[in-house]
């Protein structure tokens, strides 16, 4: 019987490239299958690569706090200026049309919050580009509706003068749900 990392390793992809144009489990899973970092890396490359890993996952995070605090200034920081964004209302691109959308989407949905989980990042070919695939829960809420909602989230990203920009992202809506949206403090304050 051979072990799960024997058979992990024999499934990766031999292209060290994705198509992430598509988003969803299929392009999850596609990007997972690609080798975590360039063949033949020395162990300095594996130690920065290592260190840009952490950045990625941390601009993940910081690029959500600036979606959820609607600035769009800062969430355009994120991207190339030849950005392609797919999702389920259609293709975006170019930082123009992209900022335009992200205004638009500022404007319908306020407050919103997301959150990334189970983030993967690979570095399959250079160090200076990478892919990152994780799931998104997002709540958002207008005068009109509020709800949740889980979808993929796969970005292709490229390095630019020091920092990691999304050149090519995809979103899925896979599930949504109803919300209701309430200020306060969720219980009463205890007599103490």
């Amino acid at each position: 019987m051979r072990s799960n990392v024997a058979q992990n390793a024999e499934s990766r992809q031999t292209s060290a490239s994705a198509d992430v144009s598509s988003g969803g489990l299929d392009a999850l899973r596609r990007i997972a299958a690609l080798p975590r970092w360039p063949a033949g890396s020395s162990a300095a490359t594996l130690q920065s690569l290592l260190a840009e890993e952490a950045t990625l996952r941390d601009d993940l995070i910081a690029y959500g706090y600036a979606m959820d605090a609607g600035d769009v200034d800062a969430v355009m920081e994120y991207f190339t200026d030849d950005v392609v964004i797919t999702n389920p209302r259609g293709r975006y691109q170019g930082k123009d049309i992209v900022r335009k959308n992200y205004v638009y989407l500022f404007q319908q949905w306020s407050p919103t919050r997301h959150v990334w989980a189970n983030v993967i990042v690979r570095f399959p070919e250079r160090e200076d580009e990478a892919y990152r695939a994780s799931y998104i829960y997002g709540l958002l809420s207008s005068p009109a509706k509020a709800f949740g909602a889980l979808s993929s989230d796969v970005h292709r990203l490229r390095k630019i003068a020091g920092r990691w920009r999304i050149a090519e992202r995809a979103i899925t809506d896979d599930l949504s749900h109803s919300i209701s949206v309430f200020g306060g403090a969720l219980e009463k304050k205890p007599d103490l």
